[in-house]
């Protein structure tokens, strides 16, 4: 569906839906282009349609093919139409549409004609302008009961000046709606400049419009309505437009239904605890025009503003979901704030903060970076860390640290670095993409060692820097492991060793934590290296610490672990014990994918300790959670199952 902007395409694509649910089934909505205009990943799109499709992000695959392969087979299985909102490149389109998936739709809007998608079988619709008989209807639906009121004649000609452009019939109705007095006035300017406007082309065109539309509005508010614009995100709360406006929540609220009433604003949802405002494109890009062209509005203070309500917001939500090592005066400060106050927010309510925000906090890294505010920008980025890790979200990971490593080394911040190169690390380590992930963490490491010598052992801030030290060299064991390398172990033990040294000033809390998880990686380590006996040594005093602590997932990987090395050991018995007692842990959140691969390790070790039985239940439940969310790794669980089954059936 094409057609320039105004024509409504995206809402014409709405109401395509909205006239036959039933037969469309579930409407997945994708935004093809973030608020900035910059088009959003392919990794994205994919992981937010699986999510609406019932897929937790946790049991989405890290790789992209795998991830295509994964929203295919679970495409195959469900009725659902989705949108692909202002498209400006086909290849995402041609990745997002699914094989042998009769019952689902994939509809694409774009601005322009795009030849190749014809070639791929789509339908085209391209939209026109509105006859005069559309025009008048529509512009008659949008006044309401205010077209009763102004004669019959001044109705059809108002519609005629709006060229047959839904969005421009919109706005005037905005206009006049509650004022039907206005309507000849209206009349009278519109035909005294109509040859100069519609000399104009549609994109000159559209400007003159709004202007009309932000005349209705108060002095105060016309001239403070283009400061929305600079909210980064493509929507926002009342709550942060109360911050960018400068003024408090109940007034924000008077000035964004002014805005709605006429429709330089959208309203999204009625209900008071999810409402969210967001402008139409071609409105926003106006309002980011007029601002530009100098309004008396301070750009730097209200991005300012802005970025450190949301670096406040997100620094306590993220606490809520980790209480992981932090680096940022933000968080020195909300430490103190806990401590003295007793703030704190709940780990549910701090994930549905995120879900709603988290789009604008990637935006608030980028948009705290152009507007030299890198000190925020770093911070975001620090926030944001564990939910986009927990939610496998490595598009935005990846980029966001990229905009933060940027203010970063602009300020030469050593702790900075050391952190946001150690989290970077991690999301290419994720995809696989281990020679990055190297460079990211011998970065870390570097900056680490820096920042002690810049310090002195005496600074507060000194065990931060040791911590990051150890930190960065655990990673690159973790990431040289993965290359079946046994230099991993040297990098442990490096580890270790600075750990070890004396007055360090590091917590004593968190140097046994630390310990453990080195624990926890060195009997992987020799797991993978088939020493059996190294590895059961090294992760019955990892569990036994992790045993004592609310860390359940840490648990789990400690009891996989060491149910590997009984089986590489020869003792199947023993191996199940821990495997069903890691499924047990896992199954009490979620039975997701990491539960379903855990339960074939059950099926692999009864296997081994010949319960037949046991393990043709273990498969099938791992088959069936696995089936369910699309994941590839389900074809090796049927080829495991398939002869249980047959003997089964021959018995």
């Amino acid at each position: 569906m094409h057609g320039i902007q105004g024509l409504g395409a995206s809402a014409l694509a709405f109401r395509v839906h909205e006239d036959d649910p039933d037969f469309f089934g579930q409407l997945i909505w994708v935004s093809a282009r973030h608020a900035d205009g910059e088009p959003m990943p392919i990794g994205e799109m994919v992981r937010f349609i699986l999510r609406r499709l019932g897929v937790a992000a946790a049991d989405q695959e890290s790789s992209l093919p795998d991830l295509l392969e994964e929203y295919q087979r679970v495409a195959r299985t469900q009725r659902f139409m989705v949108v692909l909102d202002d498209v400006t490149d086909t290849q995402p389109v041609e990745l997002l549409v699914p094989s042998n998936a009769p019952e689902v739709v994939v509809l694409v809007t774009t601005r322009v004609r795009m030849q190749s998608l014809l070639r791929s079988d789509f339908e085209e619709i391209r939209l026109e302008r509105l006859l005069a008989a559309e025009s008048e209807e529509l512009f008659r639906d949008k006044l309401g009961g205010t077209a009763d009121k102004i004669d019959t004649a001044v109705v059809a000609e108002l519609a005629s000046f709006g060229g047959g452009i839904p969005l421009v019939l919109v706005l005037m109705a905005g206009h006049v709606v509650g004022r039907p007095h206005v309507a000849d006035r209206l009349v009278t300017d519109l035909r005294s400049s109509l040859s100069y406007l519609f000399r104009l082309d549609e994109e000159q065109r559209m400007p003159k419009w709004l202007d009309l539309a932000v005349a209705r509005l108060s002095p105060e508010l016309s001239a403070r309505y283009p400061i929305l614009s600079l909210i980064p995100g493509s929507d926002f709360s009342i709550e942060t437009a109360a911050v960018a406006l400068g003024v408090d929540v109940d007034e924000a609220g008077r000035m964004l239904d002014d805005l709605v009433e006429i429709n330089l604003l959208v309203r999204n949802s009625d209900a008071p605890q999810r409402l969210r405002y967001a402008f139409y494109s071609i409105v926003r890009a106006d309002a980011e025009a007029r601002v530009k062209r100098g309004t008396g509005i301070d750009t730097a203070e209200v991005v300012l503003r802005v970025c450190t309500a949301f670096l406040e917001q997100t620094a306590l939500n993220d606490l809520a979901l980790s209480g992981r090592w932090r680096v940022g005066p933000v968080f020195v400060w909300l430490r103190n704030l806990v401590t003295e106050i007793g703030v704190s927010v709940g780990r549910e309510e701090a994930l549905a903060w995120f879900e709603r925000e988290w789009l604008n906090v990637a935006a608030c890294v980028r948009a705290a970076k152009l507007a030299g505010l890198h000190e925020e920008a770093t911070q975001l980025c620090v926030a944001l860390f564990k939910y986009v890790h927990l939610n496998k979200l490595v598009d935005v990971w990846i980029n966001v640290h990229n905009d933060g490593l940027d203010s970063a080394r602009t300020l030469s911040d050593q702790l900075a670095i050391m952190q946001l190169s150690n989290q970077r690390g991690a999301g290419h380590l994720e995809v696989g993409n281990y020679q990055a992930a190297r460079r990211d963490f011998e970065e870390s490491l570097q900056a680490a060692r820096a920042a002690q010598l810049q310090l002195g052992p005496r600074d507060p801030l000194f065990p931060m820097a040791v911590i990051g030290e150890q930190s960065a060299l655990e990673w690159l064991g973790k990431v040289t492991a993965a290359e079946r390398d046994p230099v991993a172990l040297d990098y442990y033990d490096q580890s270790w060793a600075v750990l070890e040294r004396p007055d360090d000033q590091v917590d004593p809390d968190q140097k046994k934590r630390a310990f453990a998880t080195l624990r926890l990686q060195r009997a992987r380590f020799f797991v993978v290296f088939e020493d059996w006996s190294r590895a059961v040594s090294e992760i019955e005093p990892a569990f036994a610490y992790f045993d004592g602590t609310a860390e359940l997932d840490n648990q789990a990987k400690c009891l996989v672990t060491w149910g590997q090395a009984h089986i590489g050991g020869g003792q199947a018995a023993k191996a199940l014990v821990r495997f069903e007692r890691a499924a047990d842990l896992l199954g009490r959140n979620s039975a997701g994918r990491e539960y379903a691969l855990v339960m074939e390790m059950v099926g692999d070790a009864a296997l081994a300790a010949e319960d037949i039985h046991r393990a043709t239940d273990a498969f099938r439940t791992s088959l069936d959670i696995l089936d369910k969310i699309g994941s590839p790794q389900a074809d090796r669980i049927r080829t495991k199952l398939a002869p249980l089954l047959n003997a089964d059936h021959n018995d």
